[in-house]
């Protein structure tokens, strides 16, 4: 089963896996999250890296050189804690350090790089390439992480955008749709009267013709001296409809 270990990418500690070349490393030098100051970076135990690569120094002496010899800063590349001396778990290496809490001594993965860079040896070398990868492990992963969320949001926008031009789309077409139905509603109250109106416009035509002879009738008439006559053709042509002194509304007579 692969092993992993937890990298800081960004500021969430993340699982990461362990390429194969690596599996067994993690055992040798376990990779810890430790605060350097405010921040929680990854870290490895100073005296686990002596064990590897201290030859005979003493560990704090040991510790003293590389800090000298690769100009390591205390709180940028190493960081000092002091263990609780009333933690049962640490009961064991304070009984060892004659009951006085030793302090802890972390080393950043840059910082095990270059010394191990430093140390010569084949072992070294290849602690060296373990402590490499995980000093560089979280940037293809943040990237990554940035890319995915980078593709969320614009899969997020253009959901955003389909949506809102569907909306645009549906709404164009409910108001088509609207004002096509008004006018098929109109169009067939339309359809409805239209008897109607054929009626009444046959009627009107039927009216304007009537009078149309009617009155070129009477006008021969008076032309010829027949006043009677003429005045008859007239009598006649407005008796279905009444004189036009007496139409108070605005129907035609003839429309009704």
């Amino acid at each position: 089963m692969s092993q992993s270990i937890t990298l800081m990418v960004g500021a969430t500690p993340t699982e990461v896996t362990l390429p194969d070349v690596f599996q067994a490393m993690s055992d040798i030098l376990p990779i810890v999250l430790q605060y350097f100051g405010d921040t929680k970076v990854e870290a490895v135990l100073a005296t686990d890296l002596w064990k590897q690569v201290g030859g005979t120094y003493k560990k704090q002496a040991w510790i003293d050189k590389v800090v000298k010899h690769c100009h390591l800063v205390e709180g940028e590349d190493y960081t000092v804690f002091i263990m609780d001396v009333n933690d049962p778990a640490n009961a064991a290496e304070v009984a060892r350090n004659r009951g006085v809490a030793p302090p802890l001594v972390y080393f950043t993965p840059c910082a095990a790089t270059h010394i191990l860079a430093t140390a010569g040896t084949l072992e070294a070398k290849k602690l060296h390439r373990f402590m490499y990868w995980v000093a560089n492990a979280a940037t293809p992963v943040l990237l990554k992480q940035l890319e995915k969320a980078k593709a969320e949001a614009l899969l997020e926008k253009s959901k955003a955008a389909h949506a809102n031009n569907l909306l645009e789309e549906n709404t164009d077409a409910m108001n088509k749709l609207g004002t096509n139905s008004a006018e098929v509603v109109e169009a067939s109250k339309k359809a409805e009267q239209l008897p109607l109106v054929r009626a009444q416009l046959g009627q009107a035509n039927n009216a304007a013709k009537v009078f149309w002879e009617t009155c070129s009738t009477a006008l021969l008439r008076l032309k010829n001296g027949k006043v009677n006559e003429a005045r008859n053709e007239l009598e006649y042509a407005l008796q279905p409809y009444g004189m036009f002194v007496d139409e108070l509304n605005e129907t035609f007579p003839w429309c009704d």
